[in-house]
């Protein structure tokens, strides 16, 4: 799926780049989620966030929605987690409520 594979790769280049400027890992970041760029892009700022915490999703099968997540392990990683705050519109909390309990899910893990 597109949306992972793009939230993935800006997940990645913004970490190369906060170790570039810092010197040090990102181990904590705020992102503001908004229901209609979430519809536009299919997702890839949720993406982005699970990638940067370090799970990825597991898709129904058959179909593209994604139904779970996978914990990815850190020495694939090879950096620590981040740990993520989602910030979300009323827009996004309304339509995409399922996103957030796996947010959730995916933190609590």
């Amino acid at each position: 799926p597109t949306a992972w594979r793009i939230g993935f790769q800006s997940a990645n280049l913004l970490l190369e780049r906060h170790l570039q400027e810092h010197g040090d890992h990102l181990r904590q970041l705020g992102l503001s989620v908004w229901g209609t760029a979430t519809m536009r892009t299919g997702g890839d700022d949720i993406a982005q966030a699970l990638a940067l915490l370090g799970v990825r999703p597991v898709w129904q099968a058959g179909s593209q929605r994604v139904a779970d997540f996978e914990i990815l392990p850190v020495s694939l990683l090879d950096r620590p987690r981040v740990d993520v705050t989602l910030r979300v519109s009323g827009f996004f909390r309304d339509a995409f409520a399922n996103l957030i309990r796996l947010f959730d899910a995916a933190v609590q893990a």
